[in-house]
């Protein structure tokens, strides 16, 4: 018989079906909160197989030698229960991720509206060129000294002639990007590019001799100083001085060339671009020139 004073052992914690709960939860959580979304955009393609599969299997492993080792313990080792939910879970999502595989895919639609911003900011520099070209290599904010707005720029390139089509000014996830097509009649065009109808900011007292590697359109910033700054927090929204969900946003040059520019971070509310890999400014300090902002008007 036992004796009285003898105690049932306690069972000993799982540690392999707590790791299985553990892994599981990881990409569920990512899944739940909707910070795969942001994943997809920043992410290389590995990084998503290990969240939405690899760890996944891993909990199913886990799960089943948790199991096998509460099962084989005569009692010493408990946490069955915790293993079977583990087990169970990274069964589900292993399936579910296999059957309905978005969350592997890359954010084509971020890309997709970056390249058409992309375009967009290419048509206002063709735009701009015209311009100069006719005008002694200046353009067009060189007539207008106390503009405030890249609006009043822009809205001289319908003046002049060179620009018909408002749509250029847009962009998509954007506030300020939201176009009516309507530019009112000659010679001052007044209902082209009105607040909320442009979303580009532009670099004041620039000409087109001027080196190539400044930059001449940009998305709007958060403060119009120079260098200027957006505001990471607003990532995937609309707001005006927004970057994008990839921590970018899309620079035009002198030169003609645009890209899409990764911020120094992907958070913060006034943030700067990433200098180019020899340590040099996007947005050049030179002492012979001072540059600055008009910024797109609210």
């Amino acid at each position: 018989m036992m004796n009285a004073e003898e105690k049932t052992p306690v069972p000993r914690r799982n540690a392999l079906a707590v790791a299985s709960l553990v892994v599981v939860a990881i990409p569920l959580i990512m899944l739940a909160s909707g910070l795969w979304h942001n994943l997809r955009v920043i992410t290389p393609r590995w990084v998503l197989f290990v969240l939405f599969l690899v760890l996944p299997f891993a909990a199913i492993v886990l799960g089943h030698l948790g199991v096998r080792a509460s099962n084989g313990s005569g009692g010493l080792i408990g946490g069955k229960a915790i293993a079977k939910i583990g087990l169970s879970l990274g069964y589900m999502f292993f399936l579910f991720v296999l059957t309905f595989p978005f969350p592997l895919q890359p954010d084509y639609s971020e890309r997709g509206n970056q390249v058409k911003g992309i375009s967009y900011c290419k048509q206002i520099i063709t735009t701009l060129k015209l311009y100069s070209a006719d005008n002694e290599g200046k353009y067009p904010d060189a007539a207008l000294p106390n503009a405030k707005t890249s609006n009043e720029v822009f809205r001289g390139l319908f003046k002049a002639g060179v620009a018909d089509n408002e749509a250029i000014f847009g962009c998509p996830l954007s506030e300020l990007g939201k176009t009516d097509g309507k530019f009112g009649a000659a010679p001052d065009y007044s209902e082209a590019v009105k607040p909320v109808e442009n979303h580009w900011a532009m670099t004041k007292g620039l000409t087109d001799s001027d080196a190539g590697n400044i930059p001449l359109i940009y998305e709007n910033p958060s403060e119009a100083t120079w260098p200027p700054k957006w505001n990471s927090s607003l990532m995937e929204t609309e707001k005006s001085g927004r970057s994008w969900s990839s921590g970018k946003v899309i620079v035009g040059f002198n030169d003609g060339s645009v890209m899409a520019l990764p911020l120094e971070s992907t958070t913060g509310t006034s943030v700067g671009l990433k200098p180019r890999r020899d340590g040099t400014p996007i947005f050049p300090i030179l002492p012979d020139h001072k540059f600055e902002v008009l910024n797109a008007a609210r």
